[in-house]
């Protein structure tokens, strides 16, 4: 492996960033450097969205929306006034 790579490799270990290798000759043959953990999380969440349906989701937003709200619901009104104006025009 070249110097230059492994400092790229060393760079991209430090900061988290994932790497474009692009070849304008061949773009065709381009690819992106990532962690096996990157890679890992990334085919975790590729599963979790395809295992997700509406009814989950549906329960997963109520059920953070209870954690964050202390089981109380949403904390914020709509002014009357906003209110009584959107219905009039409705």
């Amino acid at each position: 492996m070249s110097k230059q790579l492994k400092q790229v490799i060393n760079l991209s270990k430090k900061t988290g960033d994932r790497i474009i290798v692009f070849d304008n000759s061949e773009p065709e043959d381009s690819f992106v450097l990532m962690s096996l953990n990157q890679y890992e999380k990334l085919i975790e969440a590729e599963t979790d969205k395809k295992d997700l349906t509406a009814k989950k989701i549906i329960d997963n937003i109520r059920s953070e929306d209870s954690t964050v709200n202390n089981g109380k619901g949403n904390n914020w009104k709509i002014p009357n006034q906003i209110k009584n104006e959107s219905e009039e025009n409705q």
